[in-house]
């Protein structure tokens, strides 16, 4: 599993990960683009497997 930006209370990845691209910083907006290529990554795992 890749290591990036912790932010443990992000309580709702996909809402908050959708908003957060949008932040003012750019650390979390970096953090966020991850996370939501992650999830979709995951999704599409989930559906090939």
């Amino acid at each position: 599993m890749e290591k990036g930006i912790q932010i443990p209370q992000l309580k709702h990845p996909i809402w908050r990960s959708d908003r957060a691209t949008n932040d003012p910083d750019p650390q979390l907006r970096e953090w966020a683009k991850k996370k939501l290529e992650e999830m979709k990554k995951n999704e599409e795992n989930n559906i090939n497997t």
